[in-house]
């Protein structure tokens, strides 16, 4: 399942395919193999920078949030330096599908009606809209380029220009769009021995359930610079009724959490962290937690790309850390405002450039679902500090 739009408190972590979490069985390991054929050629491919994936709605210096309310979008930007949420401009669109941060501006990709288009906006809050010939979902995008994918092309969005170019890519019955790994892009294929039809053709709807229920899913890293893909591993859909697999990050491995039922409970009784080396082609156990009462999930904090920590517990009232630089545990007191507790937060949301974190802390008092924000020493909030330099809310006049 692609995201478009990062959520506050998941804004780094994305769900499996279009398979249910719990149709996902435990994968086969296999060693890492180059695919090269007459359709990924490197005359066909894009030149590529630094990719990051739109899903990361924060950089070293600031995190950005897109408020909307009735069709009126507005860009909002907290400096960790000064402690302050800002308004940075309007974004007078219809709908938004993306945003990130490139060269220092913001890109908002939009659309009105049978418009289309981006818009860069400065860090003055100045604005520019480009327009561009169709719809555009991000999958990646670098210093001078956004990407798109699909099963059977990459479409390569120039920052300046607008153009949009296409080249084939070797990505049949592509899945799901996860993130960036080595600087290539994570995605899953069904490989299945009946060809799936179009699955935007809902008369052909349950053939298409029928079919992926008899696949396997292989994980693949596609590499937009060469137009290659290296297959890492693959799964049996629907064989595995008893737990579940979120992919949470990468630091050398690319990293799942695997949670595991007993029976008809409602919550995981384990939840484990597993990585896959993407050198050697192997698996490691890296930690398991016992999830306690009320876990609602798992989330990975990264930074610069590469992830840094794991919660493994995330339940009523305390969240598990997992250091992966380490393997340090932590234990992490936070008050759930989802009930209507407007009172402290202390819930993750990103890890800044000078060793602090932004965490939930209070609520806006104009209105209701808006959260606010606060700053800590990462350290100290490891060790159970509650001690947040506030964030000063943009509030809407």
């Amino acid at each position: 399942m692609k995201k478009y739009l990062p959520l506050l408190a998941a804004a780094l972590t994305l769900t499996a395919c279009t398979a249910s979490p719990a149709e996902i069985a435990a994968p086969a390991t296999t060693p890492p193999t180059e695919s090269v054929t007459a359709e990924t050629a490197q005359v066909n491919a894009f030149p590529v920078g630094t990719l990051r994936s739109p899903c990361e709605a924060d950089d070293a210096e600031a995190f950005y949030s897109l408020d909307s309310e009735m069709h009126k979008y507005q860009m909002l930007r907290i400096d960790y330096a000064k402690a302050e949420q800002e308004k940075m401009c309007e974004v007078d669109h219809e709908s938004v599908y993306s945003y990130f941060t490139a060269n220092g501006n913001v890109v908002v990709v939009w659309s009105d009606s049978d418009q289309y288009g981006f818009t860069v906006i400065s860090q003055d809050g100045t604005t520019q809209d480009k327009p561009i010939e169709r719809e555009f979902m991000v999958d990646a995008y670098d210093e001078n380029a956004a990407y798109e994918l699909t099963s059977k092309s990459c479409f390569r969005l120039d920052l300046q220009s607008g153009e949009i170019t296409r080249t084939e890519a070797p990505l049949t019955q592509l899945c799901a769009v996860y993130g960036i790994v080595d600087n290539k892009v994570f995605v899953s294929r069904y490989v299945t021995d009946t060809p799936l039809p179009d699955p935007n053709d809902m008369s052909y709807a349950e053939m298409y359930q029928a079919i992926i229920q008899n696949s396997m899913i292989e994980f693949d890293l596609y590499d937009i610079a060469t137009n290659t893909i290296q297959k890492l591993f693959d799964w049996e859909y629907g064989s595995n009724d008893s737990g579940s697999a979120q992919y949470i990050g990468s630091r050398g491995s690319v990293y799942f959490t695997m949670s595991q039922w007993d029976g008809n409970e409602s919550s995981p009784t384990t939840n484990a962290l597993r990585g896959f080396d993407t050198a050697t082609g192997t698996w490691q156990e890296v930690h398991a937690e016992s999830a306690a009462p009320g876990n609602f999930g798992t989330l990975g904090l990264s930074r610069d790309g590469q992830l840094e920590y794991v919660v493994l517990n995330w339940g009523t009232g305390t969240l598990a850390f997992y250091k992966l630089a380490d393997g340090t545990t932590y234990e992490v007191s936070y008050r759930d405002t989802s009930y209507g507790d407007s009172s402290n937060g202390g819930f993750p949301i990103a890890l800044t450039g000078d060793g602090r974190i932004l965490v939930t802390d209070e609520k806006v008092t104009n209105r209701d679902k808006d959260i606010g924000y606060g700053l800590i020493d990462l350290d100290a909030y490891l060790s159970g500090s509650t001690d947040y330099t506030p964030v000063q809310m943009w509030q809407e006049q």
